[in-house]
């Protein structure tokens, strides 16, 4: 019998060791390009604090002034030129955190969370002894990769809630979220329920996060770092993951009942 371990990076997911060594190389590569965007952030910081630099240098010059003013003292503009940096660069510094952390991996945590905390709570059949073992490898290769592009894509789209479609997204999305909490609930309080044992009830908690998915891709109208944004490509990624994941759910549920 093979020895299945569960995946860094990836709640409720377990996976061979093959499997593992694929996500975990993935998560590293996230990471390190997660490192990046930090190191592009300080340049973009410490550019604009030279910028105004030089800038103040320049505008205080003698010969940048009108003769009919009196040139500043050499300690006035030291003053000046250390002074105007501070302001602008802690400006920017703190713009330039908000626009990167204010992005719509916040909708998952909500999410994940409630996965950490209650999926070893599920029936014994979506624990991953069960849920994993056997499973095709294109299945399981196709599913944890196909949800790794989806959550490295919403980890790149900035959080803006101001057009009427996003205000649609965020009403998608909390009614999602909240239908995917409920078919948790069925699955953890009522397990032997005719809901629960049927293959809707069964189910839900693969294919009801459409919604959720469905309602980020509604909020989300853009790319950090100037990359092209095509809402349908967001939304063709995620029906290819739940095609993967339902299908594997399909199975445990033909296999177990």
């Amino acid at each position: 019998m093979k020895n299945y371990e569960r995946t860094t990076g990836f709640c409720n997911i377990g996976a061979d060791g093959i499997t593992m060594n694929i996500c975990n190389s993935i998560w590293h590569l996230f990471g390190q390009t997660s490192f990046n965007l930090a190191f592009c952030c300080y340049l973009h910081h410490q550019f604009f604090n030279w910028a105004s630099v030089l800038g103040g240098r320049f505008s205080n010059s003698p010969t940048s002034q009108s003769p009919t003013v009196a040139p500043q003292s050499l300690r006035d503009r030291t003053l000046a030129v250390r002074q105007q940096p501070q302001h602008i660069g802690d400006k920017m510094n703190i713009d330039t955190v908000k626009k990167y952390l204010l992005n719509c991996f916040l909708l998952t945590l909500p999410i994940m969370v409630w996965n950490i905390l209650l999926s070893n709570k599920l029936p014994k059949e979506f624990q991953s002894e069960i849920f994993w073992k056997d499973i095709p490898s294109f299945l399981m290769y196709g599913e944890n990769i196909s949800r790794t592009i989806v959550f490295m894509l919403i980890l790149i789209m900035p959080l803006s809630i101001s057009t009427i479609t996003q205000k649609k997204g965020l009403f998608l999305y909390v009614g999602g979220t909240m239908l995917y909490f409920a078919s948790w609930l069925a699955l953890i309080y009522f397990p032997r329920s005719g809901w629960s044992n049927n293959i809707f009830g069964f189910m839900a908690p693969a294919y009801t996060p459409l919604l959720w998915l469905m309602g980020i891709g509604l909020i989300g109208n853009s790319f950090y770092f100037n990359l092209p944004y095509r809402r349908w490509f967001f939304i063709l990624i995620s029906i290819v993951f739940l095609i993967f994941h339902n299908f594997h759910t399909i199975t445990i549920y033909f296999r177990t009942h």
